[in-house]
């Protein structure tokens, strides 16, 4: 099967270097899942690596971008993740489904390697991904494009603003522009 993807071929900033490919659609590894990209978020920070990096760490083609939202279309045999379960305060390994929305990011050490979120499908650790928020609850069974758009937004930028938020130690009636 294949899949398309947006690649950069050598080391430099997009799109001098880069174009629409044709690709093998990945194959989850044990621990992974394959996610069908729904949608990708654009940020500086793929970018940066890209230009920061030197040329013999990447692997090229190389998929750019690096966050994303998604479908669960194939697991891989322990494609588990685990949560405390905070009933009981014990580790408890919870599973993905076909079917399932996502959300996540690509690691730097995988992104390296040539993957990216610029392409139909990811194979992806399960400790990189969380359902889509809302996607979990009874009687929905399917997400709006905001909603995917929105968790694609999510992983990267979304912890950028959180970690800025909690460094500026705001107190309550206070506002942020």
């Amino acid at each position: 099967m294949r899949m398309q993807a947006y690649c950069t071929h050598a080391p430099g900033l997009p799109p001098y270097n880069a174009s629409g490919e044709i690709l093998i659609t990945p194959k989850p590894a044990t621990s992974q899942v394959l996610v069908k990209i729904t949608h990708a978020s654009l940020s500086p920070g793929a970018l940066i690596m890209t230009a920061l990096f030197p040329g013999f760490l990447h692997k090229y083609p190389s998929i750019q971008e690096l966050d994303f939202a998604g479908v669960v279309v194939c697991l891989g045999e322990n494609a588990k993740r685990p949560f405390k379960n905070t009933v009981e305060g014990i580790l408890e390994l919870d599973g993905f489904k076909c079917g399932e929305y996502v959300f996540g990011s690509v690691p730097v050490g995988q992104h390296l390697k040539g993957v990216g979120s610029l392409a139909q499908y990811v194979a992806i650790d399960t400790c990189q991904i969380a359902h889509v928020p809302g996607s979990k609850t009874p009687g929905i069974e399917k997400l709006s494009e905001q909603e995917m758009a929105e968790a694609a937004s999510l992983p990267v930028s979304g912890c950028t603003a959180l970690t800025l938020l909690h460094a500026a130690q705001l107190l309550p009636g206070m506002s942020v522009l």
